[in-house]
Protein backbone atom coordinates (compact mmCIF):
# COMPACT_ATOMS: atom_id res chain seq x y z
CA UNK A 1 0.00 0.00 0.00
CA UNK A 2 2.38 2.23 1.17
CA UNK A 3 5.85 2.27 -0.35
CA UNK A 4 7.51 3.86 2.62
CA UNK A 5 7.07 1.28 4.97
CA UNK A 6 9.03 -1.96 4.59
CA UNK A 7 7.68 -4.50 6.95
CA UNK A 8 11.28 -6.06 7.31
CA UNK A 9 12.98 -3.53 7.95
CA UNK A 10 10.79 -2.96 11.51
CA UNK A 11 11.77 -3.20 14.85
CA UNK A 12 10.98 -6.83 15.94
CA UNK A 13 11.93 -6.33 19.35
CA UNK A 14 9.44 -3.67 19.57
CA UNK A 15 6.66 -4.83 22.01
CA UNK A 16 3.92 -3.53 19.63
CA UNK A 17 4.91 -5.11 16.66
CA UNK A 18 2.66 -7.94 16.02
CA UNK A 19 -0.12 -5.35 16.64
CA UNK A 20 1.75 -2.93 13.69
CA UNK A 21 2.28 -6.10 11.25
CA UNK A 22 -1.49 -7.06 11.60
CA UNK A 23 -2.78 -3.39 11.33
CA UNK A 24 -0.22 -3.11 8.23
CA UNK A 25 -1.90 -5.97 6.81
CA UNK A 26 -5.46 -5.16 7.18
CA UNK A 27 -4.84 -2.08 5.87
CA UNK A 28 -3.25 -3.37 2.64
CA UNK A 29 -6.18 -5.87 2.07
CA UNK A 30 -8.77 -2.98 2.59
CA UNK A 31 -6.36 -1.02 -0.14
CA UNK A 32 -6.22 -4.04 -2.50
CA UNK A 33 -9.67 -4.52 -2.12
CA UNK A 34 -10.60 -0.75 -2.63
CA UNK A 35 -12.84 -1.05 0.11
CA UNK A 36 -14.82 2.26 1.28
CA UNK A 37 -14.97 1.06 4.94
CA UNK A 38 -11.12 0.48 6.37
CA UNK A 39 -11.13 -1.80 10.05
CA UNK A 40 -7.13 -0.41 9.98
CA UNK A 41 -5.47 2.18 11.83
CA UNK A 42 -3.44 4.64 9.86
CA UNK A 43 0.14 3.51 9.64
CA UNK A 44 1.82 6.98 8.70
CA UNK A 45 0.71 10.13 9.88
CA UNK A 46 2.45 13.38 7.98
CA UNK A 47 2.18 16.50 9.36
CA UNK A 48 2.51 19.45 7.39
CA UNK A 49 3.09 22.18 9.78
CA UNK A 50 3.55 26.75 9.01
CA UNK A 51 4.25 29.26 11.13
CA UNK A 52 0.70 30.76 9.08
CA UNK A 53 -2.87 29.67 9.50
CA UNK A 54 -3.33 28.91 6.36
CA UNK A 55 -7.32 27.87 7.01
CA UNK A 56 -10.14 30.50 5.16
CA UNK A 57 -13.23 30.71 7.24
CA UNK A 58 -14.89 33.27 6.52
CA UNK A 59 -17.09 33.49 10.05
CA UNK A 60 -13.75 33.98 11.90
CA UNK A 61 -13.94 37.75 11.51
CA UNK A 62 -17.65 37.56 13.61
CA UNK A 63 -16.28 35.16 15.96
CA UNK A 64 -13.37 37.01 17.11
CA UNK A 65 -16.08 40.29 17.01
CA UNK A 66 -18.01 38.60 19.44
CA UNK A 67 -15.94 37.14 21.64
CA UNK A 68 -14.72 41.00 21.88
CA UNK A 69 -18.07 41.71 22.76
CA UNK A 70 -18.97 39.23 25.22
CA UNK A 71 -15.88 39.11 26.89
CA UNK A 72 -15.92 41.89 29.49
CA UNK A 73 -20.25 40.92 30.13
CA UNK A 74 -18.74 37.51 30.77
CA UNK A 75 -16.39 38.96 33.57
CA UNK A 76 -18.57 41.53 34.94
CA UNK A 77 -21.00 38.91 35.42
CA UNK A 78 -18.93 36.43 37.24
CA UNK A 79 -17.31 39.54 39.35
CA UNK A 80 -20.96 40.61 40.40
CA UNK A 81 -21.47 36.74 41.50
CA UNK A 82 -18.69 35.57 42.89
CA UNK A 83 -16.88 38.92 43.47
Amino acid sequence: MDPYIDPERLDQANPFYKQKMDNLQRGNTAYDARAAEVSALPVKITLQTTDVCNLDWPSLDKVDRLVTVLSPLRDSFFRSRWG
